[in-house]
């Protein structure tokens, strides 16, 4: 199929065994109307074993590697399968989506960067968990609010710090307390109470 700056293209590579057709029969204008596979050249996957699959892949110039795009359909094992022997770029000019209606996982084997112009909503009915082995940060040019149903916990190995360049305010509905090992402060419906432990 061809057309004015759109088609498809899949030469023919070295070695490979084709079907020569020639157009009105003339000999002198051969064509390339088809490829076979033989003994030398098998196809991507063994048959009759794979008979249910359809595959399009395409193999690296002068490499071993390979793009696959190939489709399953063997009933209660469909899959469409996608193979990129380097890189995967996709470009859609409007709204991408997906709906996914049971797990979804992803395994990033470097960096992940996501950069969104606009603004970004997640809405999740379950838990949420994020664990890092190392450093978080977050860096709010603006400002940031955090609004808890219930309890709120923060814990930390060794040291929690508050800084703030012009004013701090903690406010409780009934009763703030303050804890150190050797003393502890409490606020009490307007009163200031400071107990020394025993041996602190």
């Amino acid at each position: 199929m061809g057309g004015d700056g759109f088609g498809s293209v899949t030469l023919p590579r070295i070695g490979q065994e084709v079907l020569i057709s020639y157009l009105n029969g003339d000999i002198d204008r051969p064509v390339v109307s088809g490829r076979y596979y033989n003994g030398l050249n098998k196809p991507p996957y063994p048959l009759p074993a794979n008979k249910t699959k359809s595959v399009w892949r395409t193999k690296s110039h002068k490499a071993e590697g390979f793009n696959e795009l190939s489709f399953e359909d063997e009933a209660g094992s469909e899959e469409i399968y996608l193979h990129a022997q380097k890189d995967l770029k996709a470009l859609v000019n409007n709204d991408a989506h997906w709906d996914i209606r049971a797990n979804q996982s992803s395994k990033i084997g470097g960096n992940s960067l996501s950069e969104i112009e606009g603004n970004r909503e997640s809405r999740i009915k379950g838990e949420l968990t994020l664990h890092t082995s190392g450093k978080k940060s977050e860096l709010a040019d603006g400002e940031s609010h955090l609004q808890v149903g219930s309890a709120y916990v923060v814990k930390a190995g060794q040291e929690v710090s508050v800084e703030a360049g012009a004013k701090i305010t903690l406010s409780a509905g009934s009763e703030l307390t303050l804890k150190a090992g050797a003393a502890l402060s409490n606020w009490h419906r307007g009163h200031f109470h400071v107990v020394v432990i025993a041996g602190g």
